[in-house]
């Protein structure tokens, strides 16, 4: 059987946004949540609409007000129908005067905020950029400039951000010098799968090869099932019979509807007490 690579890595793609869709994964979470207070919500982020948009469906009443920042172009009609929404739009890759103008906004809208309300923090990509508010004596051509050159530094993130941390009045925790005691809680949509450090680590280690080879099994096993995913466990052609597995003579000494047992006959004259169980998948 022919396989269509181009057309399965297309629906591949597709079933990956599918699932990861902002407004589906924030609506599904608030259902799993008892959350019976009002709640004042506050999204970021280049997903911040549809992160949004999920969050005034599955809160419903409950929802006092929120303020949506996200990226030029990316806001959504639908918001508009939710009273207590607002929804601002600013710069990414790196912060422009809308950014700016979302950061006073969203300081002035946190402290006009009831002492006693919770609030429901949405984050994505882009945050970064999309709100500022700088520290003292530092403007919106020093934050450019600084950014610019982050973004092509390849410094780490963790480098980038203790860096954006010094010039910014809401990064580094300094925000919740606004927020007070009120009760926060913050969600974060992640592209990495199980939002796996080790995944992110090993693909800016790799270049990003690990991702390769990841797609390279993928279709080895849709090959496999002919064209049905087929997820290996092992290596099948790690192994040569007579080379590095079942070098000796060896016998079934059990066998039953649903396993046979087999042992290999020792190759040395003293052997452990306790034998080896190797179970293949």
């Amino acid at each position: 059987m022919s396989l269509n690579c181009r057309n399965i890595l297309l629906e591949v793609g597709r079933c990956a946004i599918e699932s990861v869709r902002g407004d589906r994964l924030v609506e599904q979470a608030l259902g799993r949540t008892s959350i019976d207070t009002a709640v004042d919500v506050v999204a970021i982020g280049k997903a911040a609409a549809a992160m949004g948009a999920g969050a005034c469906r599955g809160l419903g009443k409950r929802l006092q007000r929120a303020l949506v920042i996200t990226k030029t172009g990316h806001a959504v009609p639908e918001l508009a129908q939710y009273p207590g929404v607002e929804t601002l739009e600013a710069g990414h890759p790196v912060p422009t005067s809308a950014s700016l103008l979302a950061g006073a906004r969203l300081l002035d809208w946190l402290r006009a905020a009831p002492a006693d309300r919770r609030m429901l923090f949405l984050i994505s990509g882009g945050a970064s950029s999309l709100v500022e508010a700088p520290a003292t004596g530092v403007g919106l051509d020093d934050l450019v400039r600084i950014n610019t050159w982050l973004l092509a530094s390849g410094l780490g993130i963790d480098q980038i951000n203790a860096i954006r941390r010094r010039v910014s009045l809401i990064k580094g925790g300094n925000l919740l010098r606004v927020t007070g005691r009120r009760q926060l809680e913050a969600w974060l949509l992640s592209d990495v799968a199980g939002d796996n450090p080790a995944v992110i680590e090993k693909t800016i280690e790799s270049n990003g090869e690990n991702l390769v080879n990841g797609l390279k099994n993928m279709l080895g096993d849709l090959k496999k099932g002919n064209g049905q995913l087929q997820i290996s466990m092992t290596d099948t052609e790690a192994f040569e019979l007579g080379k590095n597995v079942a070098t000796t003579p060896g016998k079934v000494v059990f066998r039953n509807r649903m396993f046979e047992l087999l042992q290999y006959s020792p190759s040395t004259e003293n052997v452990f007490t306790r034998p080896l169980l190797i179970i293949p998948p």
